[in-house]
């Protein structure tokens, strides 16, 4: 009877224990890592490797989903136990939350815009009809209307049969031998026979190779001007505005190197502001810039690695957190299982 009243008040006991209370799982939407589906079911790179964790731990969850510094800030007053992200580690946010051990580690990207077939013509264009071109183009103009007037005022007497006439066409043979005469074909049709008229033909033919080639620099130059304009490396980023993350790595790299920088609430809004033309690129993780080029549709973007600049990921935990260490062991069991290698392939395509 004791023995039975005994295990009755047991489980009396066990059954007015309060069931384990479900961690708060933060998580805001940052694909391919956290996507929210029209279902309202979460799913993504990051939302897969949580789910891992909180199995291989034993622990029930309810996500909690909301912007990331109002979820970060969930961590210091106990409202959030993890934020899943992702986080980009950085010196930053290391003063007010602690991280798990790296989930990746992804090179630095830079999208830009690509130029299209009518972009290149217009840029063309506007290579062609600056005011620098259109000034060497003058001088050119200038420089050939000289030699052929000067031409023509010691032809005209000497020699009216080729540069006679009346005054508009002793100039226009003149213009006509002077562009003749630059442009190296020589037609011989019209010959200077007198002293002063070979004097100014001996003069233009020597001048005429250094203006002529200073003309095809110049027109090489802006060609290229307007080539160079685009985003093609980190080394042209120093000539254009950036857009990245407020607070990430890629937003210190940019400052580092004192680039000018805008920087905002998620890479989907500089994204967006590249196509708004607010910005020029954008800078941030490799795998989140290339998951966002390929779902773009109307225009097409480049994406460029930035090969020696890395960026890591990281679950944000509170400092001091109990779950640190659970969660890191968990980690680098998952990290390192086959499971974990295909749902990498299935997002990222590797």
């Amino acid at each position: 009877m004791r023995s039975l009243c005994a295990a009755l008040l047991l489980a009396g006991t066990v059954s007015a224990q309060p069931a384990a209370q479900p961690l708060t799982v933060g998580v805001f939407e940052v694909p391919p890592f956290a996507m929210k589906g029209r279902s309202g079911a979460w799913h993504g790179l990051h939302v897969e490797l949580w789910d891992s964790l909180a199995r291989e731990l034993g622990k029930p969850y309810a996500f909690r989903e909301g912007e990331r510094d109002a979820l970060l800030s969930g961590l210091s007053d106990g409202s959030v136990d993890v934020v899943v992200g992702p986080i980009a580690v950085s010196m930053e946010l290391e003063k007010t939350v602690d991280f798990t051990h790296l989930v990746e580690s992804v090179d630095l990207a830079i999208a830009s815009i690509a130029a299209t077939e009518a972009e290149r013509w217009r840029s063309v264009a506007r290579a062609f009809f600056s005011p620098a071109f259109l000034g060497v183009l003058l001088a050119l103009v200038l420089i050939l209307v000289a030699s052929g007037v000067l031409v023509w005022l010691f032809e005209r007497r000497h020699n009216p049969a080729q540069f006679g006439g009346s005054p508009a066409q002793g100039i226009g043979s003149g213009l006509w031998w002077s562009i003749a005469t630059a442009t190296t074909v020589g037609y011989g049709d019209k010959v200077p026979g007198s002293l002063g008229g070979r004097v100014v033909a001996v003069v233009w033919m020597l001048s005429s190779v250094l203006v002529v080639s200073g003309f095809t620099a110049a027109v090489t130059a802006r060609l290229a001007v307007s080539h160079l304009e685009r985003v093609r490396g980190p080394e042209d980023l120093a000539d254009h505005v950036s857009g990245t993350l407020r607070g990430s790595p890629s937003e210190a790299w940019l400052l580092f190197r004192r680039f000018r920088t805008r920087s905002y609430g998620s890479l989907e809004e500089a994204f967006a502001a590249l196509k708004r033309d607010e910005v020029e690129a954008v800078v941030g993780g490799a795998h989140q810039l290339e998951y966002l080029a390929s779902q773009e549709r109307r225009v097409r973007v480049d994406v460029m690695r930035v090969h020696g600049a890395r960026q890591g990921y990281a679950f944000a935990i509170a400092e001091g957190s109990p779950l640190r260490e659970p969660l890191n062991r968990a980690l680098l069991k998952v990290l390192e299982s086959p499971q974990w290698r295909d749902t990498e392939a299935r997002y990222l395509g590797r």
